[in-house]
């Protein structure tokens, strides 16, 4: 089953940021993570979305996400402040892996910064373990100077092997959305002068995938 990519204008508004940002730095502990060299990448603020304690954010999302993508549930949902921009990678690993749907992602500012997804994916997160097993483009489907505007972090490498399904510029408050199947990737945002950017990030699974769950009164898997 595939899910499609989605971009929805103005999903969270100024306010409700503010209050989700807020409950959720106040009530969370940062779980820090770094590369394979050491460097910073990045910083989770991790929370229970079925929580009593932030009913707040479920009050104010969920009927806004059942509207656009249906009965799903909310695998695993953080702020992610990014540091260091990511490199090319899936998100069937993330979260909880089984009956995969969306990556959600919500900018919680507006950012000189775009996420770029691409029409290839896999089941595992590193795309070298997709080019080994797959044939290249011929000819390569992404041109040089695409390459160079978004992806110049990236190692070219694997350029041949890709094709861009969508750009997302991060504006505060919209909500993008695309297969956790699918390849995507931060541009490198620090060559535009963002130092760092923020984003209320959620991996979604279908019902199947929350059978082992201990839950609270405002989710009944039986629904």
């Amino acid at each position: 089953m595939s899910f499609a990519t989605k971009e929805i204008a103005d999903f969270l508004s100024p306010d409700e940021i503010s209050v989700i940002d807020r409950m959720i730095i106040d009530n969370t502990a940062p779980w820090l993570n770094y590369a394979d060299d050491g460097t910073l990448m990045s910083t989770y603020y991790e929370f229970d979305f079925y929580s009593p304690e932030f009913g707040a954010i479920y009050d104010i999302m969920w009927p806004r996400i059942q509207q656009h993508f249906g009965d799903i549930f909310i695998g695993q949902m953080h702020i992610f402040d990014s540091i260091t921009p990511y490199h090319i990678h899936s998100d069937v690993e993330s979260g909880v892996p089984n009956d995969t749907a969306w990556t959600f992602i919500i900018p919680l500012d507006t950012y000189a910064s775009h996420t770029i997804v691409f029409n290839e994916g896999s089941k595992r997160k590193d795309p070298v373990l997709y080019a080994a097993e797959n044939h290249p483009y011929d000819p390569c489907r992404i041109d040089h100077d695409t390459w160079q505007r978004y992806l110049g972090h990236i190692d070219p490498g694997i350029r041949p092997w890709l094709s861009i399904e969508a750009v997302f510029p991060w504006q505060r408050g919209h909500l993008f959305a695309a297969d956790r199947w699918k390849f995507h990737t931060s541009d490198d945002y620090q060559a535009n002068g963002v130092a760092r950017k923020r984003a209320l990030v959620a991996w979604t699974n279908t019902k199947p995938a929350a059978k082992n769950r201990v839950w609270y009164p405002r989710f009944d898997p039986a629904d």
